[in-house]
């Protein structure tokens, strides 16, 4: 049987991160990492079952209340998907991959779900090749705000975020950076501030290294570009 090139690619990467960190049943999406940590891959991937549930444990032999979410997420056949790589947790074996989904509007708060889906009902996706007029444009989430503009060839990334709890000291964060494309994703750095930022659909979702700005301050999330 031949194998599409993309998958197995897809299954070396599960294999390589999902795997040495078997031993870790959590899934938080995409999320923030620590400062001396790589940088996450995020993988895309399109949902190839009628629908797919989100399981709070990878195991098909754990069948009790904690194994679900109890509003009992799910997705759907033709949705797309973000996976996450070396954050720090992983699947058992190559049965679950950690997933999360963005919602185009926000569900009672909240911006997006995630948690384990079946690689079953997963049908891995090969990084597109974008342009510069892909990521040209003002990105909006939640507390963060990115710019990019193009020049020579290639573009300048600039981005603003703050975090505040209450009345406290609000806290800010900024970076500028010179950055190039590969394929569908561009890394910038900016001193000790590392983020990488991919692009699929209508979205442009963004991990960092936590050391982008001050106290809670980060630019990680699911970007939407203003009009």
């Amino acid at each position: 049987m031949n194998l599409p090139q993309n998958f197995l690619a897809f299954v070396f990467l599960i294999m390589m991160f999902g795997s040495a960190h078997a031993e870790h049943d959590l899934c938080s999406g995409i999320r923030t990492t620590g400062g001396d940590d790589p940088l996450p891959l995020i993988a895309t991937a399109e949902v190839s079952s009628a629908k797919s549930f989100f399981k709070n444990i990878p195991s098909t032999s754990c069948q009790g209340p904690y194994c679900q979410f109890p509003d009992k997420p799910y997705v759907i056949k033709g949705d797309h998907v973000f996976l996450v790589f070396g954050i720090g947790v992983g699947g058992k074996g190559l049965s679950y991959s950690c997933a999360e989904y963005p919602f185009n509007n926000n569900r009672k708060g909240r911006t997006s779900v995630f948690g384990w889906l079946p690689m079953s009902d997963l049908q891995p996706m090969a990084a597109r090749k974008t342009s510069a007029s892909d990521w040209v444009g003002n990105w909006a989430e939640r507390t963060s705000l990115i710019k990019i503009i193009q020049k020579d060839n290639g573009l300048v990334v600039s981005g603003h975020s703050s975090w505040q709890k209450g009345n406290s000291v609000r806290f800010t964060g900024d970076f500028s950076s010179h950055a190039s494309i590969t394929g569908n994703t561009v890394t910038i750095t900016d001193g000790g501030c590392k983020l990488e930022a991919v692009r699929d659909q209508s979205w442009m979702v963004v991990i960092d290294n936590q050391r982008c700005g001050g106290r809670n301050v980060s630019f990680t999330g699911f970007y939407r570009r203003k009009h």
